[in-house]
């Protein structure tokens, strides 16, 4: 066992980001007071990644087009129906292989990726005009032999205008939806790349625990081959050569218990993979390193408020019902209709063709007034939600990171005190036995003294990997210089 850990810290690595790109309608960067405001959280333009020069047309441009991250189709299944795994024929699964296939062919990716990619076709539907309208009427008695009158019918085409600003705002708010989409697809990989770095930290920790339990056996076997040679030898009682076996039958039941603990694990990547839950894996690869020196707290919690997808997400969500809460104020304009006419039943040629419009009277203005005070209230809920989730998260930064302290600090002393200890005391008792100057229980209890405590290390090492995993769900991938 390592007596001194290597020194390793880390650097932060890129954030990864949707496709959609980030900017944003410089106009709602800052909105006033009257359109709701969220003090005591990063800026709008922050928080998204909007320039304070950004157009419109950029976030128009990002939001519609087809998304560039959407993960490859599912690979074809083979003859039994079972999909194809490449991280499943390797010899020995590798954490990073695995995460990349995991996030290529679970359903659940993929089902956020194409909840991403219809909030993004939204934008070309909310701008566009409408259909035109085309009209015609005619009078049938007109046409009768025995009609005195002309022949008589009407033709009109008309295209309806909203009022100059109400497309770009119902455009703005189609564009932050897909743009917090994006966002969601986001918050939905971290989260998977968490839950495979979870599952296989299990997944090692039983392989580990078989590993040792196997170790330990071969131990208990070699003890009771030596006290059955000293039974026989009448240099130790039978009970010493019984109590051994009861010690192997015991190492036989944990075998079966850290067996299916192995086969859940198994089964929990499995489901990540998108795979029958009793397929067969390799056995797990190195674990990735964990630092030992930690970056400041106060510096994680500001990438994380920064980077964190889901803040981003509701940031987006934001800025669209401020979007909401203009394109309210507007329904006090009335929208118009312009419309060319042929009517044939005017009998003067001159009266014949006309153009006009027609528009809605915006008189019913409690009702409108109604609007906007509700779109205020939706941006008001959203900074709130904005800011509760703003400490959410910096909580959970500051919980992560505590936490992998305290099960970096339990491995070191597991490590450099606990097991040289334990296995001191194993050897002294061993030979203390051996040369008859100590009973079989004193050396059967340092025995299993020094399985607990490599168990117990081995759950440490684990619980490390989880922590670390619940650190970069929040923080962020994190490089680790070696």
């Amino acid at each position: 066992c390592e007596t001194t850990a290597p020194q390793r810290t880390i650097s932060f690595a890129p954030v990864p980001n949707p496709a959609i790109s980030q900017p944003g309608p410089a106009s709602d960067t800052n909105p006033t007071r009257e359109r709701g405001s969220c003090d005591g959280v990063p800026s709008l333009t922050h928080r998204v990644g909007v320039s304070s020069a950004a157009s419109l047309s950029s976030i128009v441009t990002a939001s519609h087009a087809e998304p560039a991250a959407v993960p490859p189709a599912e690979p074809e299944a083979n003859a039994n129906g079972s999909l194809l795994s490449d991280v499943t024929t390797r010899d020995r699964l590798a954490l990073d292989e695995l995460v990349a296939e995991v996030l290529e062919r679970n359903p659940t990716a993929h089902a956020m990726y194409s909840a991403w990619q219809a909030a993004a076709q939204k934008y070309p539907q909310v701008v566009a005009l409408d259909d035109p309208m085309l009209m015609y009427m005619v009078a049938p008695k007109s046409y009768s032999s025995s009609s005195t009158v002309q022949e008589s019918w009407t033709i009109q085409l008309s295209q309806k205008f909203p009022w100059p600003g109400k497309l770009d705002k119902r455009g703005q708010i189609a564009a932050w939806e897909a743009h917090a989409a994006g966002w969601d697809a986001e918050t939905t990989r971290r989260q998977l790349q968490s839950a495979v770095k979870l599952a296989f930290a299990d997944y090692l920790l039983a392989h580990e625990q078989i590993r040792l339990n196997n170790a330990s056996l071969k131990l208990f076997q070699d003890l009771y081959d030596l006290a059955r040679t000293k039974f026989e030898n009448n240099l130790a009682p039978q009970q010493d050569m019984l109590q051994a076996e009861v010690d192997i039958g015991g190492r036989k039941l944990r075998a079966v218990e850290l067996e299916q603990m192995r086969r859940v694990a198994a089964g929990r990547i499995n489901t990540l993979l998108h795979l029958p839950a009793d397929a067969a894996l390799p056995p797990p690869g190195t674990p990735d390193a964990v630092p030992t020196v930690l970056p400041p707290l106060d510096e994680l919690t500001r990438r994380a408020v920064d980077t964190y997808p889901e803040l981003s997400a509701k940031a987006a969500r934001l800025a669209s019902e401020q979007a909401a809460v203009d394109l309210a104020a507007k329904e006090f304009w009335p929208d118009v209709d312009l419309f060319a006419r042929y009517d044939k039943m005017w009998m003067d040629r001159e009266q014949q063709a006309a153009v006009g419009l027609t528009l809605n009277l915006p008189v019913q203005r409690d009702r409108r007034r109604a609007a906007v005070n509700e779109a205020v209230a939706r941006v008001n809920q959203r900074c709130h939600e904005l800011q509760s989730q703003t400490d959410q998260v910096q909580f959970e930064v500051q919980s992560a990171h505590a936490k992998l302290a305290e099960s970096e600090l339990a491995l070191q002393v597991y490590r450099q005190d606990i097991l040289p200890a334990a296995e001191r005391n194993v050897s002294a008792a061993s030979a203390a036995y051996e040369a008859n100057t100590l009973g079989l229980l004193p050396l059967v209890e340092a025995q299993r003294q020094l399985i607990d405590n490599r168990e117990k290390a081995a759950e440490a090492a684990a619980e490390q990997q989880r922590r670390w995993a619940e650190l970069e769900r929040v923080v962020g991938k994190l490089q680790v210089d070696q």
